[in-house]
């Protein structure tokens, strides 16, 4: 929400008027965050990967990267890291979808959960 209100404030009206906001604002910070709050992040992150995936160019748009993350800074003494499992779509550069991963499970077992929920049909894999 930090870059998002003044990208949207930089660009002025013609970005209010293109994304529906009929006042010829774009949302504030605080707005912006109330409205993620109330949705729910399953059918958002859905809504998006589809999206997404129709938006991709071809040829090359078949390919599917996964890769695992563990957040700088994130553990604490006994505590581990916050990790992370992405699908990445090269040809979009961008994240199609993501699993958080429990601290114990190995990537191999997060890359088979995250298999489970990707639209694959058709599809290249990468590791």
């Amino acid at each position: 929400m930090e870059a998002i209100a003044p990208f949207g404030r930089d660009h002025g009206r013609s970005l209010a008027h293109a994304l529906g906001f009929t006042r010829g604002t774009t949302p504030s910070k605080s707005c912006l965050s109330q409205l993620f709050r109330r949705l729910d992040v399953a059918a958002r992150e859905e809504a998006l990967g589809r999206w997404l995936l129709g938006r991709v160019p071809h040829p090359g748009g078949d390919a599917i990267a996964l890769d695992g993350k563990t957040a700088r800074g994130s553990a604490d003494g006994d505590v581990p890291g916050a990790r992370r499992r992405t699908a990445y779509v090269p040809a979009a550069a961008a994240v199609l979808k993501q699993l958080r991963v429990a601290g114990r499970t190995n990537e191999h077992q997060a890359a088979l959960a995250l298999r489970g929920v990707l639209p694959l049909r058709g599809k290249v894999f990468e590791r």
